[in-house]
């Protein structure tokens, strides 16, 4: 019984975080459309914007609320 107890909050709380991770995708694919900024949300994400950040361009970091990595590459 105690197995099934912490198999259902593993699951709860695992989808929970990919829920979280779609969102951010989404927001970080919306805010690259709509702006001329790149942006990205946790460690890979920002790996890969700060990567293709240009030299005139400006990178900047912040953590957002929930402690993820917010990232953004603007002109």
């Amino acid at each position: 019984m105690k197995l099934l107890v912490f198999f259902a909050l593993g699951l709860i709380f695992g989808c929970s975080s990919v829920t979280n991770s779609i969102q951010n995708r989404i927001a970080s694919d919306v805010m690259t459309d709509i702006s001329d900024s790149k942006v990205g949300y946790g460690t890979l994400q920002c790996n890969k914007v700060r990567s293709s950040c240009r030299g005139e361009e400006e990178y900047t970091e912040w953590e957002q609320g929930d402690g993820t990595l917010g990232c953004s590459c603007s002109p």
